[in-house]
């Protein structure tokens, strides 16, 4: 369910956006989303004058923080589960919680892709190692344990997983050549083309990585966070989301 502020006052905020100078919002944004936010940053400065000030890292870790009194504005978090424990913490301005992007998964390999079959190609004898986000801190990394519990293959490659505190240090894991594949975020994939082959993981392989975002009870009187948070759920964004970064809607 999308949150938009009531009409009036939007465009209230919009004219003291143009007249109220320009202030800094404080974002803590899941790795798997950085480079969206960033654009997306860039092109919310063009439009309002305001900057975002990005912190990255796993969903889990970037919660610890701001459960321990990180001064973040907004928290967009590649799940709903931490958002919602915010929630019940009483952490997050009251319903401001909402989902802004459903995550897709990726399987990326250095061999051939040669079958339709998830299980025959993480089986091939070139895969040695295979990078993932950290399952206890990384959604990302959790959906990628899920894959590999459908297919059975969880036990055998446990020993053989190359775990990144991120979905981003999975990705430079794989690039780099440290091992031969991946799971990996779509939006990742489609930003910035990694080498070998990649295949979107069927999507009832894991459960719906529903990516929601919340403002922090801390900013709740900001003009430029309330701004923010309209413009993340315009359609302008919602396109570049989908298009650009393969995310999807609900």
């Amino acid at each position: 369910m999308s949150v938009f502020f009531p009409s009036v006052i939007v465009v209230s905020l919009l004219l003291l956006s143009q007249t109220v100078y320009a202030e800094v919002v404080s974002v803590a944004v899941a790795s798997n989303t950085l480079d969206a936010v960033k654009l997306i940053g860039r092109n919310f400065q063009k439009q309002f004058g305001h900057k975002l000030r990005i912190s990255s890292g796993s969903t889990g870790k970037l919660y610890a923080q701001i459960y321990n009194g990180a001064p973040f504005d907004i928290f967009l978090a590649a799940n709903a589960r931490e958002p919602k424990r915010l929630e019940e913490q009483k952490l997050i301005a009251k319903g401001s919680r909402f989902t802004y992007a459903l995550g897709r998964l990726s399987l990326c390999t250095q061999a051939s892709i040669k079958s339709t079959s998830l299980a025959a190609i993480l089986k091939q004898s070139a895969i040695k190692r295979l990078a993932v986000a950290n399952p206890k801190t990384a959604p990302y990394g959790m959906a990628a344990k899920q894959v590999l519990e459908s297919v059975t293959l969880w036990q055998s490659f446990k020993p053989r997983l190359i775990r990144g505190e991120n979905i981003g240090q999975a990705y430079q894991y794989f690039v780099s050549g440290n091992t031969q594949a991946a799971f990996l975020a779509s939006s990742q994939v489609k930003a910035k083309s990694p080498p070998g082959q990649c295949i979107a993981v069927d999507q009832r392989h894991y459960q719906p990585i529903r990516q929601q975002a919340v403002i922090l009870t801390r900013a709740n009187d900001k003009v430029a966070v309330k701004l923010f948070i309209n413009y993340l759920q315009s359609p302008q964004v919602k396109t570049l989301l989908t298009t650009r970064f393969a995310y999807g809607m609900e």
